[in-house]
């Protein structure tokens, strides 16, 4: 079994996609209603965010509740985050830092405009992934 996206609920669509494809790189995959109320973004193809239009109030917002995301240009993203002045922290809310993860890898954790957080993991290459079975 794999994840196929994460669904959440957006203000505004048109920031949302702004932020996701500008400061995340992804591709808007595409779009639905009339007028548009939703939009998938992704990687490659797959889908791995969609974004609806909907009621975001009391959601309430915590870092143990995120999108995690894995990346094998972890440095070039940390620059690209900086030149942009978008803001991210370790998981003990250092902010600028970049921290470790208990198995080994780089992470840091920034939000999108709703809120919603982002957690971004380094690949390590001997990292096992676990799998339902």
């Amino acid at each position: 079994m794999q994840l196929d996206h994460r669904s959440i609920l957006v203000k505004d669509l048109e920031a949302s996609i702004a932020f996701y494809r500008s400061v995340l790189g992804m591709d808007l995959l595409r779009t639905s209603g009339a007028p548009m109320t939703g939009a998938w973004l992704g990687a490659d193809g797959k889908d791995i965010v969609h974004l609806n239009t909907g009621p975001t109030e009391g959601l309430g917002h915590v870092k143990d509740v995120h999108i995690a995301l894995r990346t094998d240009r972890f440095a070039e993203l940390i620059d690209a985050l900086e030149d942009k002045s978008v803001a991210f922290e370790s998981w003990q809310g250092e902010a600028g830092a970049v921290g470790r993860h208990a198995l080994g890898f780089r992470q840091i954790y920034l939000q999108d405009p709703d809120g919603y957080w982002i957690e971004i993991n380094d690949v390590d290459p001997g990292r096992k992934l676990r799998t339902l079975e």
